[in-house]
């Protein structure tokens, strides 16, 4: 009992595909081209076969496309992803300079900050010493 709904309109039995396969691989010279262009053959379910190894063609040559097409895109985006890192990679070596030039920096304020601390303590013990000296002349 066969079905002619749409849904098995390409369904083909396992048997029937071997042996198409077994006979098509006999044949050295099989195209499917020319296969599919004998449409009034003697043998009809040859001819369907025949179409529905066609549309099996197509639909492999369509993935091996896509295929293709989504590996150019991925080494695409792995060399856009490598130009980023390199990218990346310089700023970071440029962060780490400044980030020693600041350091460099922060030392040497560290020692600017020492001296004027050790002048102002002076400048403080200087002006009490003064200060203590007018009030010691200012009692006597």
């Amino acid at each position: 009992m066969e079905d002619n709904s749409p849904k098995d309109e390409f369904k083909i039995s396992e048997d029937k595909l071997r042996e198409y396969l077994e006979s098509s691989q006999k044949d050295p010279d099989y195209d499917v081209s020319n296969e599919k262009n004998r449409r009034f053959s003697s043998n009809p379910t040859r001819d369907e076969l025949v179409e529905m190894i066609s549309i099996v063609h197509q639909a492999v040559s369509k993935l091996d496309e896509s295929k293709e097409s989504q590996t150019e895109r991925c080494i695409d985006l792995l060399e856009r992803l490598s130009e980023a890192c390199v990218t990346q990679t310089k700023v970071i070596a440029e962060h780490e300079q400044a980030i020693e030039q600041l350091q460099k920096v922060v030392k040497s304020n560290n020692k600017t900050i020492i001296v004027l601390t050790g002048l102002t303590l002076l400048s403080m013990s200087w002006s009490l010493t003064i200060l203590a000296a007018m009030f010691n002349v200012s009692h006597q």
